[in-house]
């Protein structure tokens, strides 16, 4: 597999799981508020603030509990996915600033669990400087979809290339060359 080859797969995995929890999320929040005639920021029964802390850190923890295993499996199963792909044609940018980096699975999910928890306190903290405090279920679940869904994309993206990562780290290490 070809370092193109590698960002068609990395592209197609994360529109999956983009896809995949806009419909999820978005529908869950629906049924969840259909009955009411607003959801509020956080004072009422049926309110935004706490659903996206919980979402959020939830999501994470999920997607890592899923995809890490599932790209260790699939880059020490078939190591022609790596054909081609270097540390220099992996996508510049990962946001875990190399703290992930082999690190063993439980770390890594407390570590994506706490960073879905601070997105969606970010999340929250633009309602708050804009003054949106109440929606209406429809409106709220439409944002829900889209904001579950980019979620879910950054996070899958965060997790193949830093399993990619690991995986070349893994292997030049065991070559006996020098890491990258």
């Amino acid at each position: 597999m070809t370092s193109t080859a590698w960002q068609r797969r990395l592209h197609r995995e994360v529109l999956v799981n983009v896809g995949t929890n806009f419909v999820a999320n978005g529908s869950i929040a629906w049924f969840l508020f259909r009955n009411s005639t607003i959801v509020s920021f956080w004072d009422a029964e049926a309110n935004f603030g706490y659903d996206l802390l919980a979402t959020g850190a939830i999501l994470a923890i999920i997607l890592a509990m899923i995809l890490i295993p599932l790209q260790r499996r699939a880059l020490a199963k078939t190591p022609q996915l790596l054909e081609g792909v270097n540390k220099d044609s992996l996508p510049a940018s990962t946001w875990d600033f190399g703290v992930l980096a082999c690190r063993p699975l439980p770390v890594q999910l407390i570590i994506y669990g706490l960073s879905g928890l601070l997105i969606a306190l970010a999340t929250l903290f633009v309602f708050c400087i804009t003054g949106v405090t109440t929606l209406t279920p429809i409106q709220y679940s439409v944002f829900k979809g889209v904001w579950t869904g980019i979620l879910a994309g950054l996070i899958t993206r965060q997790i193949i290339v830093r399993s990619t990562l690991d995986s070349l780290h893994r292997n030049t290490a065991s070559d006996g060359r020098s890491t990258p």
